[in-house]
């Protein structure tokens, strides 16, 4: 596992990121989130694995990754595709998915791709919450020899 860690753009407005797994998540109510831990929470961060990504670059420089995200949202399955076109540090793009049954209330519809031009790349991916404009699922993808993504949502 690479020590390095991917930074997160949204996550430095907050210093209230609470890290918890999967279960702890499944295992909270939305009512319960601002008093957990005895204080106020603005993002809690779960941890999934990122699995096959295949990027690619086309001749006209269009920029393309996609990747599946396992053991997320229980035992769901959710591929993605994202495209950047160059010259781009964002890019919007359409979130496919598969039927989410234990989050129902998220419909993620809505994401921007964000990649820092560094030779090591990390990209930012906000899924916006078309109920809540305060919600968000932000996941890092880091481009590095294991691939890890995390997940956070903003209360």
């Amino acid at each position: 596992m690479s020590s390095k860690k991917p930074q997160s753009i949204i996550g430095k407005q907050s210093s209230n990121i609470v890290p918890m797994s999967l279960k702890m998540f499944k295992s909270l109510k939305q009512h319960d989130y601002p008093n957990y831990f005895g204080h106020k929470v603005d993002l809690v961060c779960l941890v999934a694995q990122v699995q096959g990504v295949q990027p690619a670059i086309s001749k006209r420089g269009l920029f393309q990754l996609s990747f599946t995200l396992s053991d997320l949202f229980g035992g769901q399955s959710i591929i993605a595709n994202y495209t950047q076109y160059e010259g781009q540090d964002i890019q919007k793009s359409i979130f496919e998915r598969n039927q989410i049954t234990s989050l129902k209330q998220l419909k993620l519809v809505k994401c921007i791709l964000a990649a820092q031009k560094d030779k090591n790349l990390y990209y930012d991916v906000k899924h916006i919450e078309s109920v809540s404009d305060h919600n968000y699922i932000m996941y890092h993808v880091a481009s590095s020899i294991s691939y890890h993504c995390q997940v956070m949502y903003n209360t």
